[in-house]
């Protein structure tokens, strides 16, 4: 995937790229973000909460089969 901003709307959401789906989440201490094309996935969530200390993971990149298993 290309690069691109993903700057706020004027109500602080995210305005993605046309083709362009994904999310964020954040908690104390810790802010992440997963971004995919609409043409290989239908959507992406991911979710964080201060339940224990999150370990360092920036930069790392997450993918599996498209059919959710494994």
């Amino acid at each position: 995937m290309p690069t691109a901003p993903i700057p706020p709307s004027p109500f602080g959401a995210p305005v993605r790229p046309p083709g362009v789906v994904g999310s964020i989440t954040h908690c104390t201490g810790y802010r992440a973000a997963a971004v995919a094309l609409r043409a290989r996935v239908l959507s992406v969530g991911i979710d964080a909460e201060p339940v224990h200390r999150c370990p360092p993971m920036r930069g790392q990149r997450w993918s599996g089969p498209r059919n959710g298993s494994g």
